[in-house]
Parts: C-alpha cells; structure tokens; sequence
C-alpha cells in the first residue's frame, strides 16, 4: 500500500472511517429495532390468538345453553318392575345439558312403582308419578300434564 500522505489524505481516512462506522452502528441499530419489532409481533399474534380461542369457548358455551332448551323425557310404565330402573339408569346417562325425566307407573300391578321410587327417591332429575290404570296414552298425556319443558318426548321402558 501507497503511504498516505500527510495532510489531505489522512484527515480524508478518518473522515471515511468516521462515515462507516456510524452507518455501520446505524445499520446495527435498525437491525435491531427490526428484530425486535418481528418478536413482538409474534408475541402479539399468539397472545390474540389465545383470546380468541377464550372467546370461541366461552361463546360456544353460551350459545350451547341458549339454542338447548328444556326437556322432559316421558317415561309410561305399565308392570315393568324387572327393568324399569335399569332403563331410567340409561336415560339419566344423556349428556343433554337441561333435562329431567318423568316416570308415570299406569296403575302397575306388581311392584314397578315401589322399586322405581326406592331406586331415585333422591334424584332431582327424576319425577315418579303413578295413576290408575288407563292405557299408554293415558299415561303419557299425565306425564304431559306434569311437564313444564319447552320439549317434551316419550319413551319406552
């Protein structure tokens, strides 16, 4: 390399020196800046995501117990004592939200009414009710009658 000359030449080198390292720090700090801001947005992005996710859970929750409404499931009996709490058992099983069950013994003569009774006394979902002998339909209009569900649908034991 040439000798740098005195005056010009030198003053000239720190001049340049000077530009380069400032654009040089310069070209660090809005790398930086870049960095940071592509990490924050990230951090962004996923903390928007999870309340979103909040927010469909907890509206899918609202909407399942807006668009359910009552139920009561009618349950006429008529000598089923052999399995008429097992049937009940099952239909307490349903996984829908608000329901409740009515069991209507139609005037059984063996002992369908005292073995259900026995076996739910203590359930709230259950209502046992028992009328005199009168035919399904009978039964299933008392079993009506008692209901205040918004739906109402028969089953049988």
């Amino acid at each position: 390399m040439p000798p740098l000359k005195v005056s010009n030449d030198i003053l000239l080198a720190k001049l340049n020196w000077t530009i380069v390292s400032i654009i040089y720090w310069i070209e660090r700090f809005i790398n930086r800046l870049f960095i940071i801001g592509i990490v924050l947005s990230l951090l962004r992005l996923l903390f928007v995501a999870g309340l979103a996710a909040l927010q469909k859970r907890k509206k899918k929750k609202q909407k399942a117990a807006i668009l359910k409404p009552r139920a009561s499931l009618i349950v006429p009996a008529f000598n089923e004592e052999v399995n008429a709490v097992k049937n009940l058992q099952n239909l307490l099983k349903c996984d829908y939200p608000d329901f409740d069950i009515i069991f209507v013994d139609d005037g059984s003569s063996d002992d369908t009414y005292n073995k259900v009774k026995e076996a739910f006394d203590g359930n709230n979902k259950i209502k046992i009710l028992t009328k005199p002998n009168g035919g399904k339909p009978t039964a299933l209009n008392f079993g009506i009658a008692n209901s205040s569900a918004e739906i109402v649908s028969m089953h049988r034991c």
